[in-house]
């Protein structure tokens, strides 16, 4: 079966192992190692993205997450979408078909409450065609006129484990608990006749009842959600997970871990693993024209630092004939020792200890020493203001401001956990990952990390807070860096929400259209906000955002952020609020002043880490950083 998301969309938040309610039924998005793109080198080539400074990172992070087990990625995807009918034949090799599988496979109908399991590859919506007549209706759905009768939707619940495993609620084992004889002979077969009905008494669980057709018994799902709460009389857990990987080819896992249910569109259920990076000029990367070529990348790809007479074989066949019409021309062995170099390179990486922590403060450091420069090249451009122009309000509280006229960031989806649990990487073979760049525009604010400094050395008070807020993370099923507790993040953070909800009203954007990126580090001295568009087509590039950064449109705009970030609608509730948001991980910050649509949001969980005191102090004892 076919996705109907877009590209984005199918990196995140629906990618690899998500689960998407589609028109006409719910699909669970399978790994790329099962792209049909793989058998079309065209398609290949055409859907690639060029980050190698990201590749470099995301490797080193998959060796973190994964040990040994890791893949080395050699390629970010665009992922591919389905051809619409009339698009042209030229965009054939962009336009593929990316898979997905029916999940979950029971479906319940809308009238009788029969629980069934439709065809897994049919794209129409499943109706329902049970022949039996239950007791609370006169007649079945089989009776019914073919094009009146009653679809099926999919069932509201999963189960799944913290090792990643997800499957469908084990329908047929809750029923034998009740059914005569010690079990019904109807729970032997594959679609037995199962009724699952809600009383409407809107009681959770408490109000559902799963009724066996056959000898009529009735069990009740209360604490079908808690923890041992389906248990035989010596109170050992009835079902556990089955290791099922639905998004996989692969067989399943052995596994004894407790099988959780949870309504499938919980956000434990699917938290992805994802990286953003922009990119950034760096002639060290590629050295010579030929390493863009696919012949060379196919050769690259097939040395394996032993088979050296093959390697030569290549170079004399294809390479060569290459290497006479660029410049500088190269050599046989030059080009060797090119293809060797990215073989060295990716060795490296698999030998040496990584602290992923410092390798990520790295690599916003390269992105903020390029933020804070002024270069051009054809995928990048950023000008440095003339600060003389701007009035003392910004200068104080600013060290710089840049105007980003060209810019590109890539996102790649690494893979994904379900609860607190196990990375699923979204390749398991295959050496590529799935991707989308987005290309706009934006502007840097260089806060200063003196100027940050200085203020939290006289606010020591905020120490508090930061403790709070890691108790308060450990106890959420997700990771947190410990970076987002700090209070000079979390000032940065709020102040780059204000902005982003002052810049939707002023330059031409919407919020959603806009996307944040915080670069604080006590290591490497950096404090500064990225606010750029994130649309992936051209109104990213409109202009509306650089415009902003003139004296004349940033001075009232910056001002008039941090002062509508002094009143909230719901003060004093707010300003007062020992916790508020998800999971208690913000302070003053509410849908009515600081937080923003997630999309905007770089943060992740997103509109957390938020706090109005830490820009205007709003506590005697708290001294804002625009006080």
């Amino acid at each position: 079966m076919d996705s109907e998301l877009n590209r984005s969309q199918t990196v995140v938040p629906f990618g690899v192992g998500a689960i998407y309610d589609y028109l006409n039924y719910t699909a669970i998005s399978l790994s790329v190692d099962d792209w049909d793109i793989l058998a079309n080198s065209n398609s290949f080539h055409a859907l690639k993205i060029n980050n190698p400074r990201l590749q470099c990172f995301v490797n080193k992070k998959l060796k973190d997450l994964q040990k040994n087990e890791y893949v080395w990625v050699q390629y970010f995807l665009n992922p591919p979408i389905k051809k619409e009918l009339g698009m042209p034949r030229e965009l054939n090799d962009i336009f593929y078909p990316m898979p997905v599988k029916k999940f979950p496979e029971y479906y319940v109908c809308t009238r009788c409450g029969h629980l069934s399991k439709p065809h897994p590859t049919s794209n129409e919506k499943a109706r329902c065609n049970n022949p039996s007549t239950p007791d609370w209706l006169n007649s079945s759905c089989g009776q019914i006129q073919k094009h009146k009768k009653p679809f099926l939707e999919p069932s509201r619940f999963i189960g799944f484990c913290e090792d990643g495993h997800i499957q469908d609620v084990p329908w047929k084992e809750i029923m034998k608990l009740s059914c005569a004889n010690n079990g019904c002979c109807e729970m032997d077969k594959e679609q037995p006749d199962l009724y699952l009905r809600d009383d409407g008494n809107g009681l959770g669980f408490a109000s559902l009842n799963l009724t066996c057709g056959k000898c009529k018994a009735r069990k009740n799902l209360t604490g079908l959600n808690k923890e041992n709460g389906f248990t035989d009389k010596n109170g050992n857990k009835l079902f556990s997970c089955k290791g099922k990987k639905p998004w996989l080819s692969d067989d399943d896992d052995e596994c004894s871990k407790e099988l959780k249910i949870e309504p499938r569109g919980a956000s434990r259920i699917y938290t992805p693993i994802q990286e953003t990076g922009l990119f950034i000029p760096d002639p060290n990367l590629i050295s010579h024209p030929i390493e863009k070529e696919q012949a060379f990348e196919n050769a690259r790809d097939l040395y394996d630092g032993s088979n050296d007479d093959f390697l030569i074989q290549l170079i004399e066949l294809q390479l060569l004939v290459l290497a006479e019409k660029m410049e500088p021309v190269l050599t046989e062995t030059q080009i060797f020792d090119l293809i060797k170099k990215h073989f060295e390179s990716k060795n490296s990486i698999n030998d040496q200890q990584i602290d992923i922590d410092s390798e990520q403060d790295d690599f916003y450091f390269k992105e903020f020493n390029v933020l804070t420069s002024d270069l051009k090249d054809e995928e990048y451009e950023s000008i440095t203001k003339d600060f003389s122009s701007f009035n003392n309000f910004t200068k104080k509280y600013l060290s710089s401001l840049h105007a980003i006229n060209k810019l590109k960031a890539t996102t790649v989806l690494l893979g994904f956990e379900r609860a607190q649990g196990k990375f699923n990487c979204a390749q398991s073979t295959s050496n590529f990952l799935p991707a989308f760049e987005i290309s706009g525009e934006g502007i840097f604010l260089n806060v200063g990390y003196e100027k940050v400094k200085n203020w939290l050395d006289q606010n020591s008070g905020f120490l508090d807070r930061e403790k709070t807020l890691l108790n308060r993370a450990k106890e959420d099923f997700r990771e947190h860096p410990a970076l987002y507790s700090e209070t000079g993040f979390i000032m940065l953070h709020s102040l780059s929400h204000a902005l982003l909800r002052q810049l939707s009203l002023e330059c031409g954007y919407g919020i959603n259209e806009l996307k944040e990126r915080i670069y604080f580090s006590h290591k490497n001295k950096m404090a500064g906000i990225l606010i750029y568009t994130s649309s992936s087509d051209s109104s990213g590039s409109l202009g509306g955002l650089v415009r902003m950064s003139r004296p004349e449109y940033f001075n009232g705009m910056f001002e008039n952020a941090v002062n509508n970030s002094m009143n909230c609608s719901n003060d004093p509730i707010c300003s007062e609020s020992i916790g508020q948001g998800l999971a208690g991980l913000s302070f003053a910050a509410c849908h009515s002043c600081l937080m923003i649509p997630d999309l905007a949001c770089d943060v992740i969980p997103k509109n957390t880490y938020l706090d109005r005191s830490t820009l205007i102090g709003l506590e005697s004892n708290l001294k804002g950083y625009f006080v």
